[in-house]
């Protein structure tokens, strides 16, 4: 009787757990990074060990194979899909030369303004301003779409509380008025803006090396990573065609596969979907779950890699098949 009841407590009656399905995984850095405000950095040790574990104990796929599997409704069997999103330069100093080692494919979906621009991201540029342990003014006052606010940055935890409240804000803004903030937070500051070794997006001969390998496959995600739920249907149309159009010149061939950017689904709409359609035959978001043969084409989700060691990463993929 203890037995039955310690089984119905972890199993709970009505509770279907399942093995079967396709997981695709969400990787953004490869390195070591000394300052990781939104955890995407995974160290090139704890990497190669999570690749090692995924190709002994699984079957990795391509994104071709795992479109084909899709359209013809056929019952996936514990695949793993291994992506990236954004196209830093780490991916091909770091990433790269392990995947090639261990023979695993992967798909690259890459922001395009800044291929070829020794520059950082909005959210890097915000990182470096808060983090880079110069002595920051008390207060910061500043505006927002016509609303005043001040931020107490007085000490460690005051800046961090601020650094995560304006990358929020920023977020919700177009290039134009994020790059507005950003000259105005950098004065504010007193600090020179800089560009960091491996933090700048991929060159065009580094794509073309990357795109080079059998392994590789090369995917859109925008051109200014915009949050495409706050464009209208003509600004999104230009964010996800004009990437694609730069993308396809520098590797010379058609691209099949999309990332939302930030890829929650308030972080896009139904325009945005059909855009999508109308350009690529998969798309990728960012909430958890496991791919089956009846997920939704256009909106297939992903989990999240944080730096988990080994151990973590393999409790981590076992739950995700157990519970989604």
């Amino acid at each position: 009787m203890e037995l039955e009841f310690f089984f119905k407590k972890i199993f709970p009656i009505g509770k279907v757990f399942r093995k079967d399905g396709v997981i695709a995984l969400l990787y953004h850095r490869i390195f070591d990074c000394k300052i990781d405000s939104q955890l995407l950095c995974v160290t090139p040790e704890n990497f190669e060990k999570q690749m090692i574990y995924l190709k002994e104990d699984f079957e990795i796929l391509r994104i071709n194979e795992l479109l084909k599997n899709l359209k013809e409704k056929k019952v996936l069997q514990r695949g793993i899909l291994i992506t990236f999103d954004d196209g830093y330069a780490d991916n091909f100093y770091f990433a790269l030369p392990i995947l090639e080692k261990l023979k695993i494919p992967v798909t690259f979906f890459i922001c395009s303004e800044n291929i070829d621009r020794d520059e950082e991201s909005w959210s890097h540029q915000l990182e470096q301003i808060f983090f880079s342990k110069k002595k920051l003014p008390e207060k910061l006052n500043s505006e927002f779409n016509g609303k005043k606010y001040i931020f107490n940055t007085a000490n460690e935890k005051a800046i961090k509380n601020t650094y995560h409240k304006l990358h929020e804000m920023i977020r919700h803004l177009n290039k134009e008025n994020r790059d507005k903030i950003l000259n105005l937070l950098f004065k504010w500051s007193s600090l020179i803006k800089m560009t960091r070794e491996y933090y700048r997006t991929l060159s065009t001969d580094e794509l073309k090396k990357m795109e080079n390998s059998e392994l590789i496959e090369i995917g859109g995600h925008t051109v200014n990573h915009n949050l495409l739920s706050t464009l209208n249907e003509n600004e999104q149309r230009k964010e996800i065609e004009e990437n694609k159009g730069h993308l396809e010149r520098i590797i010379n061939k058609e691209i099949l596969a999309f990332s939302y950017p930030y890829g929650r689904k308030k972080d896009y709409n139904r325009d945005t979907i059909e855009i999508v359609k109308n350009n690529y035959q998969i798309a990728f978001s960012n909430f958890p779950g496991v791919i089956r043969n009846n997920s939704n084409i256009y909106e297939l989700p992903r989990f999240l890699v944080r730096n988990w060691d080994i151990d973590t990463f393999k409790e981590k993929i076992n739950n995700f098949f157990l519970t989604f």
